[in-house]
């Protein structure tokens, strides 16, 4: 029994089969190297993502810091900045600002390759009109400082002139030559030219009619025809306080919206029309230098208060629309101020409660406006400051 059992004990292995077994044909799918490469890997795509991130908003933050400066008369300072958020970012909007920047202190040769090299960064269609204009500034800025910005400074060199050992350098003779070559004097690297910078900040480029909102008032004068059994006056006049909001300014395309408090003349009984408009509208400018056409189209509720002699008083309400022709006049050095014309209708249905209130159809008013504006570029948006991006 011992023998038999050493026997098996001690025969030799078996050969390996020429058929895979189940176990050795199951396909290694995640082995410990893979995994840390796995996670190597995706620790590296956070890494590059997180730093490219971190680095956008960087150049953000330093883009506004030179805007800043700018505002403050600071152009030096806030050029450095926007080349430090160029580095950062190949946002164009960086180059366009150290473009306006080079050109507030003269420097128009550096001016012109800043906006070059905005205009290689893809930028959209506004600012690449804004970067056409700001060149055309610098161009018309430089051709009357005799700047001819069509030849960069270059190394001067001679070489047909000999070299005197009295004077080394004879065209200059506080110039030093090279101890190491004594035929080529050293001469310091030329500088651009400087022009004279802009003396006003604002005045840099010209005033555009972009902004984010506004706020103005007008003053109403005007027909009515909104009758009542008896009649009402044909006449009224009134005040509207509005809010514009730029929608789009490549298109010159607004919203609007308004309360208007409209008082019409009394009727035979002696009762006044009290209207209230509370309404939104959209608009177009078409400008022309400092002029501006703009036609309007609004809906509106109106609120009628028929304001008795006694203690009794009614009120309802009707739909309205109103359609407005307008023609301003912009001033200031951003064209922040405006004052215009506006001349329009307002037409009304039939009012509810006509029983009550013995309203028996709608009614329409003509009317003539005259107001003042103001443009400002802030909170809503990120409009240009000196037409900054």
């Amino acid at each position: 029994m011992l023998r038999h059992v050493l026997a098996l004990t001690t025969s030799p292995p078996r050969p390996p089969s020429l058929w895979p077994s189940r176990r050795s044909s199951r396909p290694h799918l995640c082995t410990p190297s893979t995994l840390a490469s796995l996670v190597l890997a995706l620790l590296m795509s956070a890494a590059t993502l997180a730093h490219a991130q971190s680095q956008e908003t960087i150049a953000e933050q330093l883009n506004e810091e030179g805007k800043a400066l700018m505002v403050a008369k600071k152009p030096a300072e806030a050029g450095q900045r926007f080349l430090d958020a160029a580095t950062r970012s190949p946002n164009p909007r960086y180059f366009y600002n150290l473009c306006k920047a080079y050109h507030f202190q003269g420097m128009f040769f550096e001016a012109m390759e800043a906006c070059g090299n905005a205009r290689k960064k893809n930028p959209d269609d506004s600012l690449s009109k804004k970067i056409a204009d700001l060149e055309g500034v610098i161009q018309t800025a430089a051709k009357e400082q005799n700047i001819d910005l069509s030849k960069p400074p270059t190394q001067p060199t001679d070489p047909t002139n000999p070299i005197d050992p009295s004077n080394p350098n004879p065209t200059n003779p506080t110039n030093p030559v090279d101890p190491t070559n004594p035929a080529h004097p050293v001469t310091p690297n030329p500088q651009p030219p400087r022009g004279v910078p802009p003396k006003d900040l604002y005045a840099a480029i010209a005033p555009s009619h972009e902004y984010v909102w506004t706020v103005g008032a007008d003053f109403l004068v005007g027909s009515a025809n909104f009758d009542r059994r008896g009649g009402y006056g044909e006449s009224f006049a009134g005040v509207r306080v509005r809010s514009d909001y730029m929608l789009s300014p490549q298109l010159q395309l607004g919203a609007q919206g308004y309360l208007d408090f409209i008082n019409i003349g009394a009727d035979t009984n002696g009762e006044d029309l009290r209207l209230f408009n509370f309404g939104g509208a959209l608009y177009k400018h078409l400008c022309f230098g400092s002029v501006c056409a703009t036609p309007l189209a609004g809906v509106q509720i109106g609120a009628l208060d028929v304001a008795s002699l006694g203690e009794n008083e009614a009120e309802t309400a009707a739909f309205g629309a109103r359609l407005e022709g307008g023609l301003s006049y912009a001033f200031g050095s951003r064209h922040e101020h405006v004052i215009g014309l506006q001349i329009g209708v307002l037409a009304y249905s039939k009012p509810a409660d006509t029983d009550t209130l013995m309203f028996n159809e709608g009614g329409s008013f003509t009317y003539f406006g005259f107001g003042y504006t103001r443009r400002l570029n802030t909170p809503f948006g990120s409009a240009p400051i000196l037409g900054l991006e």
